[in-house]
């Protein structure tokens, strides 16, 4: 079935299989039933358009690394990821003309966590409707 938390999933699993076929080994996540609506949740992979447009822009900024299956990763603008190993929370966000360039880092905290909403708990719309919220532990 569609919905908000499928739609969400969708995105961030497209986005975790375009890392695997740049080379980058990213964990399948687990399944879920947010409101009773089957969805696999994770790893939250965000890849701004900004960070890359096409595949061979992509190709030449992804080398190696991996990725856990409860993992949350967003990248915008002009950064390199070479053998980064994330099992936890990692935002990069150069400011302006800054290059950030990932090199071997092992990045591991308690990252994000999607927390079910509990039958007739309060939340705005966007999060009641997809059923969780995601709360930084980090």
């Amino acid at each position: 079935p569609e919905s908000a938390s499928t739609g969400e999933a969708d995105m961030y699993n497209a986005s975790a299989e375009m890392l695997r076929r740049a080379g980058m080994n990213v964990e399948y996540g687990p399944k879920a039933e947010p409101l009773g609506i089957p969805v696999t949740l994770g790893p939250q992979v965000h890849l701004a358009p900004s960070f890359a447009t096409t595949w061979f822009e992509l190709m030449k900024k992804v080398k190696g690394g991996s990725i856990s299956a409860t993992s949350s990763l967003v990248v915008e603008g002009d950064c390199n990821l070479k053998n980064l190993e994330l099992d936890g929370a990692l935002v990069l966000k150069p400011c302006g003309k800054t290059v950030v360039k990932i090199d071997g880092l092992r990045e591991s905290n308690k990252g994000w966590e999607l927390v079910p909403l509990e039958k007739g708990e309060k939340a705005p719309e966007e999060i009641a409707m997809r059923g969780y919220k995601l709360v930084q532990k980090w």
